[in-house]
């Protein structure tokens, strides 16, 4: 049911009869209801009459707020939505030394982190071009095991177009998220995307760690899943694509990404 539909059957059992010349001044978008009127005499009497006729509606919830030449109505606020942007939102994590970064990698770790510094409180910039070759590769592995655990990563190069020679690196430090279980929210996270741009994730059958998005039942969200594989594979998640009958592709979660 649309916000109009809604919102009309709010009115009838708060016992409010919408005139007539409704329909033609209302616009429905972003989950409210624009009323708009004509700039005409008498347009702000009008105005006032209907908002007067609309008053009992506050005792449902439903809210208007005024905006020049017209109003908006707005529906209750929606706790759960509320809820899920909490969650899909994090804290940036601050980072007060370049030991707490190092200290994350498992492998060998490059001479270049000496050279390192913390921008802003919650960046890193690491020079790669002051070290040797072998140590220039080493550090190489090391920010893209950082970015399999959320760092986001900007490499610089020389410019000169001779060669693709890495200059340094910067790393914004993760998000922090309270721990979850949902794979979805978990995929929503790594993706950054707030409620409204993860709800195609919502068309994917959650099944443990994966989720099944098919072409057929998942329509255009299947192909929306394909176009974050790249993103994926490099936060350290894994892509199954099966062909044949039944097109799907599957999204597996590392452990690190769920409680």
């Amino acid at each position: 049911m649309g916000i109009t539909s809604t919102f009309k059957s709010v009115c009838k059992d708060a016992g409010v009869e919408l005139p007539e010349e409704f329909d033609s001044l209302a616009i429905e978008r972003n989950n409210r209801i624009d009323v708009v009127f004509p700039i005409v005499e008498n347009w702000r009497e009008d105005y006032s009459r209907m908002v007067d006729l609309l008053k009992p509606i506050k005792d449902y919830g439903w809210k208007i707020e005024h905006a020049g030449g017209r109003f908006k109505i707005l529906p209750p606020k929606d706790d759960n939505a509320e809820e899920a942007d909490t969650v899909l939102s994090g804290k940036r994590k601050t980072v007060n030394s370049i030991h707490e970064v190092t200290k994350l990698l498992t492998g060998h770790v490059s001479e270049a982190w000496k050279g390192a510094k913390v921008i802003g409180g919650n960046k890193v910039a690491v020079p790669a071009r002051d070290v040797s070759q072998h140590h220039q590769t080493i550090l190489a592995n090391n920010v893209k095991e950082l970015e399999h655990a959320g760092w986001s990563v900007a490499a610089n190069t020389n410019g000169l177009g001779l060669t693709n020679a890495v200059t340094h690196y910067e790393l914004t430090a993760p998000l922090e998220y309270a721990p979850t279980d949902d794979v979805k929210i978990a995929l929503a996270r790594v993706l950054r995307l707030d409620k409204r741009e993860a709800g195609w994730i919502q068309n994917g059958v959650a099944t443990g760690r994966s989720i099944v998005f098919g072409k057929k039942a998942a329509g255009q969200s299947y192909h929306f899943a394909l176009g974050h594989v790249r993103n994926l594979l490099a936060r350290g998640w894994s892509i199954e694509r099966r062909e044949g009958l039944t097109q799907e592709v599957v999204i597996t979660a590392p452990a690190n990404a769920l409680n």
